[in-house]
């Protein structure tokens, strides 16, 4: 059974999640080393988008989404040292997620398909691979970019220190 958890975040004001959502990143993501903890919730914008929000920093956000939605033989290979690092094991529930940003000047969202963000939600554990040596790009444009409606996006919009 889980407990909930309230924090305050600058983008929903205070909001209360399970505590089974918290993920922890051992090493944090690449450019964040110093936020550790972060809420995973997929749910919402129509289950496509989600937000990874840090419990250290309310400020600290980010837009993901699933990469197989946008790349559908999408491949990430573990190694020995990122296994250790997130638990991986025979029961593990592995999770992939890419990074979105949404360029409002150029009218595009990317997506971060170079490093994306393995989690172990058996262990509540998470790394951010950098896929070295691959054709993924670290701005993919997303299909459909162009045309989200208004009220969209107000919904993904991040505010200039996420981008």
């Amino acid at each position: 059974m889980s407990n909930k958890v309230k924090f305050k975040t600058t983008r929903f004001g205070e909001i209360e999640v399970s505590s089974d959502n918290i993920i922890n990143f051992p090493r944090g993501l690449v450019g964040f080393e110093d936020y550790r903890n972060f809420v995973l919730d997929i749910s919402l914008w129509r289950g496509i988008f989600g937000w990874m929000q840090s419990l250290e920093d309310p400020a600290i956000a980010f837009i993901v989404t699933d990469p197989t939605l946008f790349c559908k033989n999408y491949e990430i290979i573990l190694n020995d040292a990122d296994q250790q690092i997130i638990d991986y094991g025979e029961h593990a529930k592995l999770e992939a997620y890419v990074i979105v940003v949404v360029n409002k000047e150029e009218k595009i969202i990317t997506a971060n398909y170079f490093a994306p963000v393995v989690i172990n939600r058996t262990a509540k554990k998470g790394k951010q691979i950098i896929l070295e040596g691959s054709d993924y790009k670290i701005r993919y444009e997303l299909p459909g970019s162009m045309v989200m409606k208004e009220e969209d996006k107000k919904i993904v919009s991040t505010d200039e220190k996420n981008q």
